[in-house]
């Protein structure tokens, strides 16, 4: 599933603007499978690049911010960085 996303990712990188929200979904789809394959370093860099850019959308889509926010505490907490977990459902 990992490399699958991967790909998905650099076509939509080539083929839509920077910024665009189906990249940042694309991100958290991409971070929720390598969190579950045990990359949980490059899933929580990769999260937190999709959260910045729906955080930066003017109106923000709520559902993108909390669905992105509950694969990185998924990722944290694979990671044993339970604290950090924590403030993402806060």
């Amino acid at each position: 599933a990992v490399e699958g996303w991967r790909e998905v990712l650099r076509i939509r990188q080539l083929t839509l603007p920077a910024g665009h929200r189906q990249i940042a979904i694309t991100q958290c789809s991409l971070g929720a499978a390598l969190a579950r394959a045990s990359g949980v370093a490059e899933a929580i860099a990769v999260l937190g690049e999709a959260l910045a850019s729906h955080a930066a959308r003017q109106p923000p889509v709520t559902g993108d911010l909390i669905d992105t926010r509950l694969n990185l505490a998924d990722a944290l907490e694979r990671a044993e960085r339970f604290e950090a977990a924590e403030q993402e459902f806060l």
